[in-house]
């Protein structure tokens, strides 16, 4: 039996004579001496089970390999490229290969709750991806927030293109359980009016000002600054000094620089390299999470905001 896959190529299903074939669809091996689909003009091989698709999450009907090559919008992620398109006639429904197979609900260290995909997202306020800062079509299918007094939205294609999503798709995964207390976590805690107590020094810091000392040599511990001018927090047992900027920073956070959560910890054994800037530094460091993940960065890289703002631009 003949299928003509590609406008110029004709494909007869036989049994594979290569143990080094892949797939050109899903781009895996193919069994040696397994019944597979051969070109015999380019030597290209498919799986049997990849000319035809069954995944109702993304479609009720059985999705086909489009054998020509075309220039559709996928209605999934809403973009036009050269890619392996597969489609549903009885619903003129069009989608990439790797759109099929997008998770249902994950979570992206940019945004604070859990986003759901959907195949038509709804219209809410200017719909401003929260990754590219680009305009997402309403008429095609994205990823929203889960809380719907929420308008965050993300483009499919997005969370594939920049690696913001870690890869775990928490569709059957419930929801943590909220701290019940934020003090144990807290960076800082007040003990009075002029003094207050951070995690990473055994002293009580008191609220002290760089404009009424005589003496202007002081470090930030946390980002290895000076600190030149206004309020800051300072030992008086100890040259321990804290930016207030530093000392509020928080002991836990998810940033956009990195797909895991980060925690704070005061690097005592030297120096570290920041995973961001290369830079060296002897300073306080945000850590990865993940055991296995060896992420780390400067206060100075932690302390920007995405998206970033600065007056010059």
């Amino acid at each position: 039996m003949y299928y003509n896959i590609h406008s110029r190529h004709i494909y007869e299903e036989s049994p594979c004579e290569s143990r080094e074939a892949i797939c050109s669809l899903c781009k895996s091996q193919v069994s040696f001496e397994s019944l597979a689909y051969y070109c015999r003009g380019c030597g290209s091989h498919v799986h049997r089970d990849c000319l035809t698709i069954t995944y109702p999450k993304i479609h009720e009907h059985t999705l086909t390999f489009i054998r020509r090559e075309i220039y559709v919008r996928c209605d999934v992620c809403g973009r036009e490229d050269k890619s392996i398109y597969y489609g549903c006639l009885q619903c003129d429904f069009i989608v990439h290969r790797h759109c099929i197979y997008l998770p249902k609900v994950i979570k992206i260290t940019r945004h604070s709750h859990r986003l759901s995909h959907n195949l038509r997202i709804n219209y809410h306020g200017d719909n401003i991806c929260g990754v590219c800062r680009e305009y997402v079509e309403a008429r095609y299918g994205g990823y929203s927030c889960i809380d719907k007094t929420c308008n965050y939205v993300v483009h499919s294609s997005c969370i594939i293109t920049f690696s913001v999503w870690d890869g775990k798709d928490l569709e059957e995964e419930p929801e943590p359980e909220e701290i019940d207390s934020e003090v144990d976590f807290a960076a800082l805690v007040e003990i009075d009016a002029k003094s207050k107590r951070h995690f990473s020094h055994e002293h009580d810091l008191l609220i002290l000002d760089m404009d009424d000392k005589e003496e202007i040599e002081q470090v930030c511990q946390a980002c290895i600054l000076p600190i030149e001018f206004g309020s800051y927090l300072g030992c008086k047992q100890c040259d321990f000094a804290l930016h207030d900027v530093c000392a509020s920073l928080p002991r836990k956070m998810e940033h956009a620089i990195h797909v895991h959560p980060l925690t704070t910890m005061n690097y005592e054994n030297g120096f570290f390299t920041c995973s961001v800037c290369n830079q060296r530094s002897c300073g306080f460091m945000y850590k990865c999470s993940q055991e296995d993940c060896g992420y780390k960065i400067d206060v100075k890289c932690a302390s920007f905001a995405e998206p970033f703002h600065h007056s010059t631009h």
